[in-house]
């Protein structure tokens, strides 16, 4: 996820575009910062969340991702920031920490990020 990053919120169509705070079934990018950029990352999904929006564009989505399982991709982008965090603490390689969220996450598009991710943290 990059910082700044931009929501719009579209209350008349309970829309938001979420440009790279949420991700809808794709390896997020988590290159460009750490463990407390992480929390701050998880904490915008929260405030996404509190938008109450019944649609959410994904800045990065596989291109047969709904855009209406809302309460998925918001729990799912947060529960992949913290597997990310957990699996970087344990992991010895990027090799090993891509294999570990390869294993949780194998449906998920864009592994190239998520190589990108890994090899930033070794």
């Amino acid at each position: 996820m990059t910082s700044p990053s931009t929501v719009v919120h579209i209350p008349a169509i309970d829309t938001v575009v979420t440009g790279d705070v949420i991700y809808n079934q794709i390896h997020a990018m988590l290159a460009f910062g750490g463990p407390q950029e992480w929390e701050r990352c998880i904490h915008s999904v929260d405030t996404v969340e509190q938008l109450y929006p019944k649609v959410v564009v994904a800045g990065h989505k596989r291109p047969d991702s709904s855009d209406r399982e809302v309460t998925r991709m918001l729990d799912e982008t947060r529960s992949y920031i913290r597997d990310f965090a957990d699996a970087a603490r344990a992991a010895g390689s990027a090799d090993e920490l891509v294999q570990m969220m390869t294993s949780r996450y194998p449906d998920f598009g864009n592994p190239l990020t998520l190589q990108v991710s890994a090899r930033s943290r070794f």
